[in-house]
């Protein structure tokens, strides 16, 4: 993760780069950019992005004062301090923004000696706009003086403004702010939410990228749905030119069932007249028609009658084929005979089926 720390001084600014691996802060680059006029940031830069940044106010723009505490918890300090700067400050609390830190020193009277610190809430909102137009967004709001002070040079001299660090020697206290601030001016209405932001818009990403899933996957269900019916009425369809076929009905809506039992029945009723024929043979007994120059319109078997009907050349040739019949089948009967257009004999010969 690539980490910044902009230490603002009185006529320019310090740009420090960190790479952070785990807990360790190691310093890539540094960059110094001047500025046009006292303790504020540039209108432009050209840098490195990082992915975190943090702010530095120097020493100069604060005001301080220190208080004795029965108790040195930083979130009931934190709490009571307005109670406390209420009586000691010319202005309203509500116009500064603030924070503490406990001294290492006990009072003579046992308790917590705590450093306040505060600034005005309009300079504060001035570097943040400040940072806004540098695409900045700063998560904490500290300054380097105090904690050297805190640490080593002492509160007189934090109070006194005679605090100026070298920019080698602000670097191990730019590490250890970033690793553990010693304070944050950055609260209230004025504190750094873009994690708050950054889970926020991953939410809404997260809900519209949900919402969409359910959404293409009904659309491919309800596309899946129509495609079924469309099937289903295309095979309903064929199946009914099928069976319009095969009942030889136009109407077979609701009848399928009835007509497919009556087909079926009347299949088994008929397959006793073909029980034991063979057809081959049965139709090569009766090719002897055409030695007489007969010829053969219809074959007809109802019941188990067999009924031949054709056109000969004479009456002769009529009986020549009656006597031909009599070899393979029996009950042979001419039953009608007649002239045709052509001016030969039309006739109709009935014969039992022939057993094989």
């Amino acid at each position: 993760m690539k980490v910044c720390f902009i230490d603002v001084r009185k006529n320019y600014v310090l740009f420090h780069f960190f790479n952070k691996k785990a807990s360790r802060f190691d310093l890539t680059e540094s960059a110094r950019i001047e500025t046009e006029g006292d303790y504020r940031l540039p209108d432009t830069v050209s840098l490195p992005v990082a992915d975190k940044y943090y702010l530095g106010i120097p020493v100069s723009l604060l005001n301080f004062r220190i208080l004795e505490m029965p108790f040195c918890d930083r979130e009931k300090l934190k709490a009571t301090i307005p109670y406390e700067l209420g009586g000691i400050i010319s202005r309203p609390v509500d116009s500064v923004v603030y924070d503490c830190a406990v001294t290492n020193e006990m009072s003579s009277s046992g308790k917590y000696q705590v450093f306040v610190f505060f600034m005005d809430r309009k300079v504060l909102k001035d570097f943040l706009n400040g940072c806004q137009r540098l695409s900045i967004d700063p998560v904490a709001v500290t300054s380097l003086d105090v904690r050297a002070g805190l640490e080593r040079l002492g509160i007189d001299n934090i109070v006194n403004g005679e605090i100026e660090l070298s920019e080698k020697e602000s670097i191990p206290y730019i590490i250890d702010e970033m690793t553990s601030p010693v304070a944050n001016l950055r609260s209230g209405d004025l504190a750094y939410g873009g994690d708050a932001a950054k889970g926020r818009k991953w939410f809404i990403s997260a809900t519209l990228l949900f919402y969409m899933t359910i959404i293409t996957i009904s659309l491919y269900a309800g596309y899946n749905i129509l495609s079924a019916e469309k099937m289903r009425d295309s095979i309903k369809s064929s199946m009914a030119d099928s069976y319009k076929e095969i009942f030889h009905s136009s109407n077979v809506k609701g009848k399928t069932l009835y007509l497919l039992k009556s087909a079926l029945k009347t299949a088994r009723e008929e397959e006793v007249l073909f029980t034991g024929i063979k057809p081959l043979d049965f139709f090569k007994a009766l090719s002897f028609i055409n030695d007489f120059g007969a010829v053969v319109f219809e074959i007809e078997i109802k019941n188990d009658l067999v009924v031949i009907r054709g056109e000969a050349d004479s009456m002769s040739d009529v009986e020549h084929i009656s006597s031909g019949l009599r070899k393979i089948s029996k009950n042979i009967r001419v039953l009608e005979t007649g002239s045709s257009a052509a001016g030969g004999i039309v006739f109709a010969i009935s014969m039992s089926l022939p057993e094989g």
